[in-house]
């Protein structure tokens, strides 16, 4: 927890420091971003108690975080942020839909909606730099979210990543996420009496449960996740050999495992199905329900496993997508055709059993009276 705590933090306090400081921006517009974003922190956190700022503090920051991204590419994108004609935000809006209004790396904007909602019709634009008659009468229409894509990779795919990748713990910790769905926050504070060791009599395997604390989640529950795949199991097992109670067994951070996840996909020349992306660790979490319903495990099972709410629709993408709702249905009815077949063709076989014992009985019977003729015959000659 303190760990992340600290990445959060320091992620948010860099980022801003070099907002600050790019002048590739508007001096300008990066002193009114920078003001409004210190502005924002201090609201955040103003009123707490020093525990009630450490528990707070890393959803906070990701949040301050969020807006040095969104105000860097919005400092980019008008010339002067305190003086915008209604005309200029109505070219913005109509070039920003239709995709003309790029990332300053050059990238189509995916995230639109956060633009909208968390910056020109939040309190940046509307209050902070008085703009709010221009933005009511633009940018009018309901806002839509973005429905998320539905990516992922195989379990062959995972271990061809696995082969490739040169460092134990990213072996592990793919393993992990594929398996579990576990998020990369989550996984990255988990200590090493997270796991528990266990046995299943049936088939004489070892497998570890993962009981995953309120505090790494983002529902905020205790939650327990089986690690199903045998192989993960039994890299799990000596990699922890490694560490003792209270040792976090994953001392990397989320820039150091994403990277080296990157270039053991690439290694692998692995990327998702269907956008053709490179692998990332939300795509392991992704790709963990579609391992798991393939498995057979029910839509709530799967919602429990990865932390989701009963309510939640996520996973139903993943349904539709694979056609996996109408397994179920076709099972059953194939399963019905086929009982029903071998029942027909158990009772002809019984009729044909019970044909063959009358065919011969009567055939021995008619030998009996065919042997009595011939002696009787016989006898006469």
């Amino acid at each position: 927890m303190a760990r992340d705590l600290y990445y959060s933090i320091q992620g948010y306090k860099n980022g801003l420091e070099r907002l600050r400081n790019d002048t590739s921006l508007n001096k300008k517009n990066r002193e009114l971003a920078v003001k409004w974003i210190e502005q924002k922190e201090k609201q955040l956190f103003d009123g707490y108690s020093p525990s009630e700022r450490d528990k707070w503090a890393i959803r906070h920051s990701k949040t301050l975080s969020k807006y040095v991204l969104l105000l860097g590419n919005v400092c980019c994108w008008f010339p002067d942020l305190s003086n915008i004609t209604e005309k200029q935000l109505t070219k913005f809006k109509d070039d920003f839909y239709s995709d003309k209004i790029k990332s300053r790396k050059g990238r189509i904007i995916k995230s639109k909606m956060d633009y909208v909602s968390k910056v020109i019709r939040s309190d940046f634009f509307k209050h902070f730099l008085g703009h709010r008659d221009i933005v009511e009468k633009v940018f009018t229409a309901k806002l839509r979210r973005n429905e998320p894509e539905v990516e992922f990779v195989t379990e062959e795919e995972v271990k061809k990543i696995v082969i490739n990748a040169n460092q134990e713990y990213l072996k592990v910790a793919v393993y992990l996420m594929f398996s579990t769905g576990l998020r990369i926050g989550t996984l990255l504070n988990l200590k090493f009496e997270d796991f528990e060791l266990k046995h299943n009599v049936n088939n004489n395997m070892s497998y570890y449960l993962v009981h995953v604390k309120a505090d790494y989640t983002k529902s905020k529950k205790d939650r327990t996740v089986p690690v199903v795949i045998p192989e993960a199991n039994k890299l799990l097992k000596e990699y922890l050999t490694h560490f003792k109670k209270g040792e976090i067994v994953f001392s990397y951070s989320h820039q150091g495992l994403n990277k080296t996840l990157k270039n053991a996909c690439i290694q692998s020349d692995v990327r998702t199905k269907p956008t053709n992306k490179l692998v990332t660790p939300h795509v392991l979490r992704k790709s963990a329900s579609v391992y798991l319903l393939n498995k057979k495990y029910s839509i709530d099972q799967v919602k429990a496993m990865l932390g989701h709410k009963p309510s939640s629709t996520v996973i139903d993408r993943y349904v539709n997508y694979l056609g996996l709702g109408f397994e179920a249905e076709i099972n059953n009815v194939q399963n019905d055709s086929y009982e029903k077949v071998k029942s027909e063709l158990e009772n002809v076989k019984s009729q044909m059993l019970v044909l063959e014992q009358k065919l011969d009985s009567e055939s021995k019977k008619n030998r009996k009276i065919i042997d009595k003729a011939l002696k009787s015959l016989a006898k006469k000659v």
